[in-house]
């Protein structure tokens, strides 16, 4: 379990309990991913898989989301949520994608998504391919590596191999964040290139141990 992570919420749920099972519900919902996470600023947000519903909450995080942030998560400007992700959101698939969302309470006391790490699982090359984006207020505050960190430990417990990321060559502050956390780049592109190829995507990759105590 990664330090970044405190005990699972023992709290009331907010679903019904038939979807920890497989009868009523393609797929069971992990609830045992949980987590309420501190971040920098003190407060604590609630790190959880993502659900039906979440549509509209990841609408408002792109809605409050600044035109740099867009370009650095969608790799370019775009005036509405891409309908790839839309769909995502409105078919949770968890035998296919591993999508961690944050939830933090606004100031009426209602929960309030405030980021979303969404990974697509790749079977044949045993992988999973994240896009990460935070609310542009909650930016600085350690969320992106809590989500990221999720990811990963979430991806191992599925025993999958990689992760990857396709990430714009001018956002240094996500390639330092993932080499932070040991993430490659196959053309060791250096954080300080030049301003002339900062829209250029380029891929990183994290190869994956096994958690520890498996065989």
């Amino acid at each position: 379990m990664n330090a970044a992570f405190v005990p699972p919420w023992k709290g009331p749920r907010d679903l019904p309990p038939a979807w920890s099972t497989t009868e009523t519900f393609p797929y069971r919902y992990p609830f045992e991913i949980e987590r309420w996470v501190s971040l920098r600023s003190g407060q604590r947000v609630l790190v959880r898989v993502a659900r039906p519903g979440d549509l509209d909450g990841y609408q408002r995080i792109f809605d409050a989301l600044a035109p740099g942030d867009i370009r650095s998560r969608f790799m370019g400007i775009v005036a509405r949520l891409p309908q790839s992700e839309v769909r995502r959101l409105e078919d949770v698939n968890y035998s296919r994608e591993i999508i961690l969302v944050a939830s933090a309470l606004d100031s009426e006391g209602r929960p309030d998504l405030v980021g979303i790490n969404s990974g697509l699982i790749d079977p044949q090359r045993s992988s999973v391919e994240f896009g990460l984006v935070v609310r542009s207020d909650y930016k600085g505050l350690g969320l992106g590596r809590i989500l990221l960190q999720g990811l990963i430990h979430c991806a191992r417990l599925r025993g999958l191999a990689e992760v990857r990321a396709e990430v714009l060559r001018g956002n240094h502050p996500m390639m330092a964040l993932m080499r932070s956390l040991g993430f490659r780049c196959p053309d060791d592109v250096d954080d300080g290139d030049e301003e002339q190829f900062d829209d250029e995507d380029v891929s990183f990759v994290l190869h994956l141990m096994p958690p520890k105590g498996d065989g």
